[in-house]
């Protein structure tokens, strides 16, 4: 990174089910955690509020101290005006607003646990200010003062608050890895095309190791934020020819709002960045397809592509702008010749000091648990699993499960998870433990209410710590491995429920369900083939 860093930002999603206020009158925080041997300098943030607001008459960073911030700030910054206020949501007859802010000094944070405080003043909407609530956040849940900081207090509902940060990260600690980006200049001279996404191909041309970790691409619109899944090959060394076959395919990450800034074709400075949490490994002289599908085309965002075929290279990578442009419906059609104009983000070496990136396998996250249509039953002997997949010759280190779980009354008790070789059938299946169960009492794992599921029901995101559960595979293809949970019933002895949505045809198995009554594994297809929120 020469010293500069590759772009980065720590994110947890609002949802419209609730917040807490009155942030006009108390500082309110959250926590959130940098990774080991990296730093992170932050110099842009936003939140999403239930009506807009006048000032930030506070933004602060803390540092933790025993599961609340510390007596200090490290950084504060007073008085600030919004670059902008965008309304991205409403509920309960008021609009959400992410409202946007550029620090005036930037906060270089090291590895550990911090805190993000907030305070503001009324806007234009003359009403008050109520923090959006997540159903993702870390650690402890939010708290407030009324006293400047002398006393922190958590928040009555346990809710943990959305905000993203934004900035650079560098890595540190005898890592010995080189990161660039190679941008298509010679595709960019094309003539201008669009519509919902692109194929094209990359080669690792080097020795060593490569690792895939980002992207800027051209996407137009009228709106603040867009939605993007990645797809790579698995099958095959390219797009071409496989460009409408799902099979050929795997789901790399589902991005969501991502920040957009209507892309000018073809003006870099114009492109937006994705980020990828799930990094994509290239071994020496290995080529791969990658299709890049915006999934929100049909609300006005438009992937920008030019015609033709052209080939960048900067001897470490190449890239191949070989492809097909995609219609509103992914693997449906192509469009030929398309080809993709963007930068491809990339690390070579050795990384980390062998301890691995942080990264992460999200499944039906984009969709919101109040909305699901089932829930798969975890209680009364019950258990529910969900399968992970693991890249060849790659290894996946669990350090956390989250799931939203329905009661049909009562709060949450106790889990159990546990972990699963496939059993090689193709079809999805439980094969060997890879070890004994994880059990989880009151106090070992977090929970959030969301609100109440088909508005009865209350709905709970749960976080379960994991110790470190190594899944390792050694193979040349993808593998996949289990992950099986099972609970008590909630406080008042009623039944759980994990939720579950239609199994959208990603390369995950669909979930399956262990029923006591027949001691025996099923696919749970009620009322179609479906896929727990993990």
């Amino acid at each position: 990174g020469g010293g500069t860093g590759d772009p980065c930002d720590i994110t947890f999603p609002h949802s419209n089910a609730n917040g807490t206020g009155n942030t006009q009158t108390l500082l309110f925080a959250d926590d959130f955690e940098i990774a080991a041997d990296v730093t992170m300098t932050v110099s842009n943030v936003s939140f999403r509020m239930f009506n807009n607001i006048g000032v930030a008459s506070t933004l602060a960073f803390y540092q933790d101290n025993g599961g609340q911030p510390a007596a200090a700030p490290i950084y504060t910054y007073s008085n600030l005006t919004p670059d902008s206020q965008t309304v991205v949501d409403s509920n309960f007859g008021m609009n959400i607003y992410d409202i946007a802010f550029t620090l005036p000094t930037a906060a270089e944070l090291t590895e550990g646990v911090y805190w993000f405080a907030l305070q503001t003043t009324v806007g234009t909407d003359n009403a008050t200010n109520y923090w959006t609530i997540t159903g993702s956040g870390f650690g402890q849940p939010g708290k407030y003062t009324a006293d400047g900081g002398v006393t922190w207090v958590t928040n009555s509902s346990s809710f943990n608050f959305s905000f993203t940060l934004d900035g650079t990260c560098e890595t540190s600690g005898g890592g010995g890895q080189d990161c660039d980006a190679l941008f298509t200049a010679n595709a960019a001279a094309g003539t201008a095309n669009g519509f919902a996404g692109v194929t094209f191909d990359i080669v690792n041309e080097t020795s060593e190791e490569m690792t895939i970790t980002g992207f800027k691409v051209p996407v137009s619109g009228s709106n603040s934020s867009f939605d993007m899944d990645i797809y790579y090959t698995t099958t095959a060394s390219s797009n071409v020819g496989v460009h409408q076959d799902p099979s050929a395919w795997t789901l790399l990450e589902s991005k969501t709002e991502i920040p957009a800034q209507n892309a000018v074709p073809f003006d870099p400075s114009t492109f937006s960045q994705v980020d990828l949490n799930n990094t994509l490994v290239l071994q020496p002289g290995q080529s791969k397809g990658i299709y890049l599908f915006v999934t929100d085309y049909g609300e006005g965002n438009t992937y920008r592509y030019s015609n033709g075929n052209y080939t960048e290279t900067d001897g470490t990578i190449t890239i191949l702008s070989n492809g097909y442009g995609s219609n509103a419906t992914v693997f449906s059609s192509g469009f030929a010749n398309r080809a993709f104009v963007g930068e491809v983000q990339y690390c070579t070496g050795e990384g980390g000091g062998g301890t691995g990136s942080p990264c992460s396998q999200e499944y039906m996250t984009g969709s919101d648990p109040l909305s699901s249509p089932n829930g798969a039953g975890i209680t009364g002997g019950n258990r529910v699993a969900n399968d992970v997949i693991v890249a060849a010759n790659d290894s996946f280190t669990v350090q956390k499960v989250t799931v939203p779980v329905i009661y049909l009354n009562g709060s949450p008790t106790t889990f159990n998870v546990q972990f699963y070789e496939d059993d090689g059938s193709g079809s999805g299946g439980i094969g060997a433990d890879l070890g004994p169960a994880i059990s989880y009492g009151a106090g070992d794992y977090t929970s959030t209410f969301l609100g109440n599921w088909a508005g009865a029901y209350p709905l709970y995101m749960v976080e379960l710590p994991i110790p470190d559960v190594l899944l390792e595979n050694n193979s040349s293809s993808d593998a996949h491995f289990w992950i099986v949970i099972d609970g008590a019933v909630s406080t008042t002895g009623d039944f759980g429920y994990i939720v579950e949505f239609n199994h959208d045809g990603n390369p995950s198995h669909h979930t399956l369900q262990y029923l006591a009554s027949s001691s025996s594994w099923i696919v749970y297809n009620d009322p179609n083939d479906m896929e727990a929120y993990m």
